[in-house]
């Protein structure tokens, strides 16, 4: 996994993150040490496995509360992708 951080950094966005395969693969990346963009519609469920995760684990979390069906979730996903791209580059 040393490479796969190396070769595309510290952060992991993962959509459907909060119940099924999203919240496992979240899950499976914050015990591998990935900061974590979790996007989800259940806002209870997404905050709450945000802060278990970023307890447990000592990681960063950004939970997104989107529908992807809205009309500008691809928008707002970009422009927090490009934010953490920008914030990370900036503090190495």
């Amino acid at each position: 996994m040393t490479k796969f951080r190396e070769r595309y950094g510290d952060w992991a966005m993962v959509a459907g993150s909060a119940v099924g395969l999203g919240k496992s693969f979240c899950e499976s990346l914050a015990a591998q040490g990935f900061n974590l963009v979790m996007i989800d519609n259940c806002e209870n469920q997404l905050l709450s496995l945000s802060n278990t995760l970023s307890n447990d684990y000592g990681i960063q979390t950004i939970p997104l509360n989107i529908d992807l069906f809205q009309e500008d979730a691809v928008e707002i996903i970009m422009e927090i992708e490009k934010l953490v791209s920008e914030i990370y580059s900036y503090s190495e």
